[in-house]
């Protein structure tokens, strides 16, 4: 019972450690940006209507990627609770975690490109593309529905 107890306790701690870490590493960010007088964007403030699109871009991105996120973390939990159905379970939890860490870095591009451009249109633009590339995957299986690999996951 000590080394489950151990074992459970070396985690909480490694969790709490990296918690810290992170939040040291933010706060120290911000305490440089409050220091630092310079102005880093050298950008006009955007009018409204940017902002407003902004705001909507990442939000209809970020609930048409939920599903993709969801679906990440339940094949992660899924081959963590279930070991025994894989030959190597790592291998499938990797490939969850692959699917949440793509679907957390398009969402941060999303962004940054957001914030990067100041007009509508480009806003609109950049946004298009990159619901397109995200949804690529979709797109392929789609066209590729006669082939095993297709009919194997359906």
């Amino acid at each position: 019972m000590k080394d489950t107890w151990g074992h459970q306790r070396t985690q909480v701690l490694a969790k709490l450690l990296f918690l810290c870490l992170t939040q040291t590493f933010l706060i120290g960010f911000l305490f440089v940006e409050v220091w630092n007088d310079e102005d880093v964007f050298h950008q006009a403030d955007p009018s409204p209507i940017v902002v407003l699109t902004r705001f909507l871009c990442a939000s209809f991105l970020h609930v048409q990627l939920s599903d993709e996120i969801k679906q990440g973390f339940e094949l992660m939990k899924f081959a963590n609770n279930h070991p025994w159905l894989f030959r190597r379970w790592g291998t499938a939890f990797v490939i969850g975690f692959l699917q949440a860490l793509v679907v957390v870095m398009t969402e941060v591009v999303n962004l940054i490109v957001l914030i990067e451009n100041n007009t509508v249109q480009k806003i609109m633009m950049d946004f298009l593309a990159l619901v397109v590339i995200s949804e690529f995957d979709n797109y392929f299986l789609v066209t590729e529905k006669n082939a095993f690999i297709a009919k194997a996951l359906d």
